[in-house]
């Protein structure tokens, strides 16, 4: 996972006792039976029989392979003819264009939607050129950070979604379990700060 991955160092340094398994699956893990301690989703809950915290809030950004812009950096007209609105599963509803032709997006949306089943899988689909992505931020961060991905504007949108970290109440303070919801909330607000 493009948030937990790069701060994994920091984990093993601190806490090198912890084993831990990471499955970036969009398939639901049932922490009630104990399948997992602990898991991380973006979504607008409730989650009965867990507790949950807020890691960062859901915003939404449209991004694309550099190649589709323009010297003045603006898509050229026929990567938008030609492409695909690249949307995750998880924020599909039959209002999506809607929300976006309402944050003032109308204009740089493709006629064509793919709808692919994950975060990463679109931002992997926006850099190999097949659309204008919506990412999601701060998800979306590294990869325009890096410039894998260009952001052809700068205003993001509200997502009704959330990152949510879930575990069992009655665990909440099992050393583990409290060392890795430390470590997460500090990787989500570490990509959620404001770009130095």
């Amino acid at each position: 996972y493009e948030v937990l991955i790069p701060a994994l160092p920091r984990l093993h340094e601190e806490h090198p006792s912890i084993d831990l398994r990471i499955e970036t699956s969009a398939a639901p893990v049932d922490l009630v039976a104990g399948e997992a301690d602990v898991a991380i989703r973006i979504g607008r809950g409730p989650y009965p029989g867990l507790a949950h915290e807020t890691l960062v809030e859901a915003t939404g950004g449209l991004v694309c392979a550099p190649a589709l812009l323009t010297a003045r950096r603006t898509l050229r007209a026929s990567a938008i003819r030609d492409a695909h609105l690249l949307v995750f599963q998880g924020s599909v509803d039959k209002r999506v264009r809607e929300r976006l032709t309402k944050a003032g997006f109308g204009a740089w949306l493709p006629e064509r939607d793919l709808i692919l089943d994950g975060i990463l899988a679109t931002l992997r689909a926006a850099e190999r050129g097949l659309g204008v992505a919506v990412g999601v931020f701060p998800v979306a961060r590294p990869w325009v950070d890096s410039g894998r991905l260009v952001a052809p504007l700068d205003a993001r949108f509200p997502l009704p979604e959330r990152f949510h970290l879930l575990y069992r109440q009655e665990e909440s303070e099992q050393p583990s379990v409290a060392a890795v919801r430390a470590w997460a909330r500090a990787a989500f607000r570490a990509l959620d700060a404001p770009a130095a």
